[in-house]
């Protein structure tokens, strides 16, 4: 069944005839060929996104790596060109080459060139699918191919300008939420597989686990939805108090943080509930995963945790005097943390020991092989030197609102809020450096037990790692009336509703949590409550 939205069809091809119009008004004079160059930087495409009628905003953008379905490519450098060869072109029959059959050609057009002049040099690249799901204020959803920016589809799942909270994907499927309705769809053409109403009102987006679907409601309820049958008993995980940041998936676990100051922690690929963290302050934005098995998270009171994910056991805890809101991306063994009023700390992300501090960085854009690339309280661009946090460039980048934290590779990703969007790569690099893993099957086995080579050096009293039940009585965690009738109370209130990491006012680029679920900064008030 697809879903379709011809109330907005006209509307949607009027947005995309004045595109290039749009795409001249917002950042062409400053995303110029030159500016970029000085960064070492260049366009790796841009497009400007069909968001629906007069009015609607880009609301939310998900960046998903599929690192299951790879394809192989085998580029020939030769004389200042290079020439690839793809898994996935087709041979005379119409068949894929495959990788056997892409070095093959690889190797006889190696073996045709002039070598008295250069030696070719024939390298292996192993590329995986990228997708980027942005969400709209008119509820319009679009997929859109992370390596060229060619767009997918478009679909409107739910009714228009009804609260949609941040898409969510794995290599098959979709999920999202428009107004009280769990969507599941199709990831290759955006064609609906089945739908079901949740049982409360969503806090954030849903995620998609191993075989299930995790969405978060209101009242601190976590349910669990079987990816391929909607008609399975709904499972759940209850949390003390509420859920306004999207859950965190990982090869083993799906955490998640309430406004109380609890982390909690389930599988990812059953109902089976881990264990629960009591942190000093509030921890809004979401649990961030290095791999394979530490998490981070951050509180308001100014502290930052690096955890063991399988039990919630600390590795290091450590305070840094101001609050925290923003996610902990953590990238080979570094981890950034930035301050609310602004600076980045650069620390080990095993240890904590700082490693470097640069004033003045609002939000994590990126990181590659030996650069860092933020964003700072003057709307510029800044490229760092990863090793020292040496600024190294900078660019003025005023012409745009929109900013995403991408922890997954080292793409660059901006835009606007009318949406357009832009997606910068380091010159020369025409594959992008994955940070996650692919995925093998055996970086997290379902037993909680493992050898360690780290163990914390202080139990913290306050951060206990949690027992099998996180409300500290009876054998069922899950079971029964939630006990604490949704968590509200005035502090709720206080802290009900994510915020926009564009920001109102002056400064677009304020502090603020990042609905993304990378960590994006800014600070406007957000009607979807991401």
């Amino acid at each position: 069944m697809t879903l379709r939205f011809s109330r907005y069809f006209a509307v949607i091809l009027f947005s995309l005839s004045i595109s290039s119009a749009v795409l001249a008004q917002y950042g062409r004079n400053i995303l110029d060929d030159a500016s970029l160059q000085r960064l070492g930087l260049e366009k790796k495409w841009s497009t400007q996104l069909p968001i629906g009628v007069t009015g609607a905003k880009l609301s939310s953008l998900s960046h998903t790596i599929d690192a299951d379905d790879m394809q192989t490519v085998y580029e020939v450098s030769y004389l200042g060109r290079s020439t690839m060869f793809s898994s996935r072109d087709l041979n005379p029959f119409g068949k894929p080459l495959g990788a056997e059959g892409a070095k093959t050609k690889a190797e006889q057009f190696v073996a045709r060139l002039d070598q008295t002049k250069e030696e070719p040099k024939l390298t292996e690249h192993q590329v995986p699918k990228v997708l980027l799901l942005a969400q709209s204020t008119s509820g319009t959803l679009n997929a859109i191919d992370g390596q060229t920016g060619r767009k997918l589809w478009t679909q409107l799942p739910g009714q228009p300008f009804h609260p949609s909270q941040k898409a969510s994907a794995d290599g098959k499927y979709v999920a999202t939420i428009n107004g009280l309705t769990l969507y599941v769809l199709h990831r290759e053409n955006g064609e609906l597989v089945w739908k079901r109403n949740l049982s409360s009102a969503p806090s954030a987006g849903a995620v998609i686990g191993e075989g299930h679907i995790y969405a978060p409601l209101m009242n601190g309820v976590i349910e669990i939805y079987d990816l391929t049958d909607s008609t399975k008993p709904v499972g759940r995980f209850q949390s003390f108090g509420q859920i306004f940041a999207n859950p965190t998936i990982t090869e083993a676990t799906v955490t998640w943080p309430t406004n109380r100051g609890f982390v909690y922690a389930g599988n990812s690929f059953d109902d089976k509930f881990r264990y629960r963290i009591e942190a000093t302050g509030e921890v809004i934005a979401p649990t961030t995963h290095l791999a394979p098995s530490l998490n981070f998270f951050a509180t308001t009171s100014g502290y930052a945790y690096g955890i063991y994910q399988r039990d919630g056991r600390i590795e290091w805890r450590r305070s840094f005097g101001e609050p925290i809101v923003d996610s902990i991306p953590a990238i080979g063994n570094t981890a950034y943390i930035i301050l609310q009023r602004g600076g980045m700390h650069a620390v080990d992300a095993y240890t904590g020991e700082e490693k470097w501090y640069v004033p003045g960085v609002r939000q994590f854009l990126a990181a590659s092989a030996e650069h860092v690339y933020v964003l700072d309280d003057r709307h510029r661009l800044l490229k760092l030197e990863q090793v020292s946090g040496a600024i190294e460039a900078q660019l003025s980048v005023r012409d745009f609102d929109y900013f995403y934290s991408n922890y997954e590779s080292d793409r660059i990703i901006l835009g606007t809020k009318s949406g357009v969007l832009y997606v910068l790569q380091e010159q020369g690099k025409d594959f992008p450096m994955v940070h996650i893993p692919l995925k093998t099957g055996e970086e997290e086995p379902a037993t909680p037990e493992e050898t360690e080579d780290k163990k914390p050096e202080t139990p913290m009293e306050e951060t206990k790692p949690a027992s099998n039940d996180p409300f500290g009585g009876g054998d069922n965690p899950f079971g029964g009336s939630d006990p604490f009738g949704g968590g509200g109370g005035k502090d709720d209130a206080d802290n009900s509703g994510g915020s926009d990491p564009f920001g109102g006012g002056s400064n677009p680029f304020g502090g603020g949590s990042n609905p993304f679920g990378g960590g994006d900064g800014g600070a406007m008030d957000n009607p979807f409550g991401n």
